[in-house]
């Protein structure tokens, strides 16, 4: 029976996959992430809400957050497509290859903003409190993730 077979221990995937192919793999989670980010954006945007401070702030921060998701998507699929065609040995510049990155942290800090603000602009006293409190603690902690993800 194929059970009886012994198999070869798997490799572990840091000797497994070239660094061309983690990039090509991270265009595409990032494109992903893009894509949610700027739904979510664009599913609260509302030009026609300008009447306090709050609304304008959500307005314009929904508006900047689907474009910069939009960027990300557009830059990571056109990345990803171009390192089809390189060899390991030949990448992008680093520069060029976090651009998506730097993009989706933007829209995310974005939509941070622009969801509390977009709460706390239709809110009373306290629960406008409340949003900011939460919207503050949310960046905060994206923020933290971020930075402790990338020291591991």
């Amino acid at each position: 029976a194929d059970h009886d077979i012994e198999q070869p221990a798997p490799m572990p995937v840091k000797q497994q996959v070239t660094m061309r192919m983690k990039w090509i793999n991270e265009m595409g989670n990032l494109r992903v992430l893009a894509a949610l980010v700027g739904g979510f954006s664009l599913s609260r945007f509302n030009p026609k809400l300008t009447e306090t401070t709050l609304e304008i702030i959500s307005t314009i921060m929904f508006f900047l957050t689907f474009h910069a998701a939009t960027c990300c998507a557009i830059i990571s699929t056109v990345i990803a497509q171009r390192l089809n065609f390189k060899s390991d040995a030949d990448l992008f510049p680093w520069g060029i290859l976090v651009m998506p990155r730097i993009m989706l942290f933007m829209a995310i800090v974005m939509y941070v903003i622009a969801i509390t603000a977009w709460g706390a602009s239709g809110s009373e006293d306290w629960l406008t409190t409340l949003f900011i409190v939460f919207g503050l603690l949310s960046a905060v902690k994206i923020v933290a993730v971020i930075v402790y993800l990338h020291r591991i």
